[in-house]
């Protein structure tokens, strides 16, 4: 049988890393100088000075925790692995930039 509740929360939980990665490489480029007034591109907060590199990291780091949250049901009915999945994409999405 399908579990529309999982399915739904796992796909919320994949944009959240996503959301978070973006979050987390914005701040990290910002902090390392690479974004600057003359990247070319879209607009990144950081660097537009709408939020503060601190801000945009702490929120990329909430958008993994709110992933992990996201995935809870499903954790308990499917086991440790799964958790190592979700765990590992959170980890990757975060050492991304670095």
């Amino acid at each position: 049988e399908t579990q529309w509740v999982h399915m739904t929360l796992a796909l919320i939980a994949a944009i959240l890393i996503q959301v978070g990665t973006n979050l987390v490489n914005d701040a990290c480029d910002f902090e390392r100088g690479a974004d600057t007034e003359k990247r070319i591109g879209p607009m990144r907060v950081t660097q537009a000075g709408i939020f503060s590199s601190r801000t945009v990291h702490r929120t990329g780091i909430a958008c993994f925790a709110l992933a992990l949250i996201c995935c809870a049901p499903a954790f308990l009915q499917r086991g440790w692995r799964l958790v190592l999945v979700v765990t590992s994409s959170c980890a990757a999405g975060y050492a991304y930039t670095g």
